[in-house]
């Protein structure tokens, strides 16, 4: 799908998303990543040896932007989780997990209105999963808790 957007959009991929969805929100704090060209984005993860050769460059609409936890709350505020606009107000109860080898990240959209964010540079490659389940569990405990 990736390909297809740049190609009618008669440009890169990640230039429409900056152009189209971020942009008009302020948010700049997403790249391309660029591991699989033997250098690293600024935040980008160092992938553990063996890792999957996944390509950054190539699979760009498929994994290989980085964000800030900021830029992901921010963007947050303004679409759902899936990419369809939010309107102002409204409230949802999502979550989306993402993991190549060496990340994990999880982003949360509460009934509260609460958006937040995870961002982990590790992951436990027998139990990532697992770990990212009981993350939600007591990330939405303590923000609860701190609510109430």
């Amino acid at each position: 799908l990736g390909r297809v957007i740049a190609r009618v959009a008669g440009t890169t991929y990640i230039d429409y998303v900056r152009q189209q969805l971020l942009g008009a929100y302020g948010i700049r704090d997403v790249l391309l990543g660029q591991a699989n060209n033997g250098t690293r984005a600024v935040r980008e993860v160092d992938y553990p040896n063996g890792a999957s050769a996944f390509n950054t460059v190539a699979g760009d609409s498929a994994g290989g932007l980085v964000a800030s936890a900021p830029a992901l709350v921010q963007f947050l505020q303004h679409y759902w989780i899936g990419g369809a606009p939010r309107r102002p107000g409204t409230r949802g109860n999502w979550t989306f997990f993402g993991s190549l080898p060496g990340t994990s990240a999880m982003v949360r959209q509460l009934p509260s209105g609460v958006n937040y964010a995870v961002l982990m540079n590790a992951r436990r490659e027998g139990s990532h999963k697992g770990d990212q389940a009981q993350l939600a569990r007591r990330m939405d405990a303590a923000l609860e808790r701190a609510l109430n």
